[in-house]
């Protein structure tokens, strides 16, 4: 072969290598959807996010065919009444994790596109700074603290 042909295949291997997204280092564990009343028009989206990498990542945006919006959010309490927060991005720091769960960072998925009820399952396309992951989520019944959206 030709040394600039090998040359040519080399830098064609290092450029599709170097421009794969860092995904690999953030990994999404225990994702699910709360299931709510058959007319919820608001559902809550929980999962853990490690990163395992020893940059912060961060998550800035939610999409997902089964929903028209997707927020992420953080609940805090403010003079005793807890109040969601609107969060532009959620910092995962390098070689830690942040959960998502009830009373805390959470996703919020509204207008769902059909009714959907324990054993159903949503995808749902995560924007990281690192990349893109494309996920499943599933609904299921739960527990825990989430606030009233119907004035949100």
């Amino acid at each position: 072969m030709k040394p600039t042909f090998l040359r040519n295949i080399a830098l064609l291997s290092l450029l599709l290598v170097t421009s794969l997204p860092a995904q690999a280092d953030t990994a999404i564990v225990d994702p699910w959807v709360r299931e709510g009343p058959p007319a919820a028009r608001v559902l809550g989206g929980f999962m853990t996010i490690t990163n395992s990498s020893d940059k912060d990542d961060a998550l800035l945006s939610v999409s997902s065919p089964d929903f028209n919006m997707i927020e992420m959010h953080k609940t805090e309490m403010v003079d005793g009444v807890g109040k969601m927060i609107l969060q532009e991005r959620i910092i995962v720091p390098a070689g830690g994790q942040v959960m998502l769960k009830p009373g805390s960072y959470h996703l919020m998925l509204m207008m769902a596109q059909r009714p959907l009820k324990s054993g159903d399952s949503i995808k749902v396309e995560l924007s990281f700074e690192s990349g893109k992951q494309s996920i499943e989520m599933p609904v299921r019944k739960g527990g825990g603290m989430m606030m009233d959206h119907s004035k949100h």
